[in-house]
């Protein structure tokens, strides 16, 4: 599982449009909206669920500086939105700084890890 290895180069991009991005996410709507603590071995994380329908899931996450998270893999493609802070994300080896604006596409069944920088809070858009 950890052994996949791709030629998918993600593209990370600078965004200055931060406020519209607030605009954007603040109309999203909520459904359900449980938020859950996510077990680490140091720092705290919290995601909240906004939007599942259809193969898309939508998910706020906050995490404090210093959280790491291991090497995991996701079924699903992941578009990932710093909404605050910065995070170094790992995707099949290849380390990504993204700061607040910053997006990134993570294609389904790519190796990921991360590591906050500071604390950082962001959106993360499932695509089954």
């Amino acid at each position: 599982m950890f052994g996949v290895k791709s030629s998918y180069k993600p593209k990370v991009s600078e965004s200055k449009g931060i406020e519209k991005l607030k605009e954007l996410t603040s109309k999203l709507p909520v459904l359900g909206g449980a938020v859950e603590e996510v077990p680490v071995d140091c720092g705290t994380v919290f995601r909240w669920n906004i939007f599942t329908e259809c193969g898309v899931k939508v998910t706020k996450m906050f995490c404090s500086a210093g959280v790491e998270m291991e090497e995991h893999v996701h079924p699903e493609d992941i578009i990932a939105i710093v909404y605050k802070g910065s995070v170094f994300i790992t995707i099949n080896g290849e380390e990504h700084l993204l700061r607040r604006g910053s997006f990134l596409h993570i294609e389904r069944n790519s190796v990921v890890s991360f590591r906050c920088l500071e604390d950082c809070i962001g959106i993360h858009i499932f695509i089954s």
